[in-house]
């Protein structure tokens, strides 16, 4: 796998560690000789909180050498029957297993372009995708408790450039997580409120479905608790909140609904359809 030096884009965020080089946090992206340019009537999206690969119960893999090659295969099987055209996911391990296999090399080996930021304690973002990735890159969030950041890549899609942007906000660890949330939604509608074309996919962690507000009110709109109502995704045994989301721009979203993987993570996994409005 080669790495690549990260282009930069303007921001008011904090981005990657500034004594270090970017690269030390993206720890792998993926590169092809195809055109940029990805054509489809329909862009299909999908989101994860894949929970480790252990139940959302540990911040590591706890699938054993014995049990990783019938557990890629679940995995596998649900990521190929969502079928979507890009992929985020939080809470990525870049291992399957504690034998310590690559988890990209199988369950996402479908998608041709891959970029994984570093697993920093439980905080992973990845995305996968069928349409080139450029000018990856990752940006930690100003405000945070945890290691909070987002990787975000640029797409070129049926000729428009699109922003895709996968993250995970902080929870309510003591007295700042909804006040870290709240700055960090509004971070990220600082960022790309200028740009057509954005699709941000997160396990926001909201404690309720109020915290999405600053999106629609700045022109954004909602996948899970918008025109097509609310889903509750966590947990996903029995879910009872409405905190995995894809927040839009420049789309009309046709369809939200979520899979039923309540073996493989504690989180159910979410997919939206959407269609360009110009």
């Amino acid at each position: 796998m080669r790495y690549f030096p990260i282009l930069l884009l303007s921001c008011s965020l904090t981005v990657a560690a500034c004594s270090n080089s970017l690269d030390d946090f993206l720890e792998e992206m993926s590169e092809s000789d195809s055109s940029s340019m990805f054509y489809t009537d329909t862009l299909t999206i999908a989101h994860w909180n894949i929970g480790h690969f252990a139940l959302g119960k540990s911040g590591s893999t706890t699938i054993s050498a014995e049990d990783s090659e019938p557990m890629a295969s679940l995995y596998k099987a649900l990521i190929d029957s969502i079928d979507a055209d890009v992929f985020g996911v939080c809470e990525y391990n870049p291992t399957f297993s504690v034998a310590g296999e690559k988890t990209s090399s199988y369950i996402f080996g479908d998608y041709p372009y891959n970029c994984i930021g570093s697993k920093l304690s439980y905080n992973c973002n990845a995305i996968f995708s069928r349409a080139k990735l450029n000018d990856s890159m990752v940006v930690f969030f100003e405000k945070r408790v945890q290691h909070r950041y987002y990787v975000v890549s640029k797409l070129f899609i049926n000729d428009h450039e699109v922003f895709f942007i996968e993250t995970h906000l902080d929870w309510n660890q003591g007295t700042e997580g909804k006040e870290c949330r709240a700055a960090q939604i509004q971070s990220l509608i600082d960022e790309f409120r200028n740009y057509p074309y954005v699709i941000i996919c997160a396990d926001y962690n909201v404690s309720d479905i109020n915290e999405f507000q600053p999106f629609v009110d700045d022109g954004f709109s909602l996948a899970n608790g918008g025109e097509l109502g609310e889903i509750y995704t966590y947990p996903s045994s029995k879910p009872k909140h409405a905190i995995d989301n894809i927040v839009i721009k420049g789309f009309k979203i046709l369809s939200f609904d979520v899979g039923d993987n309540a073996k493989l993570s504690d989180h159910c996994v979410v997919v939206s359809q959407l269609y360009f409005l110009n």
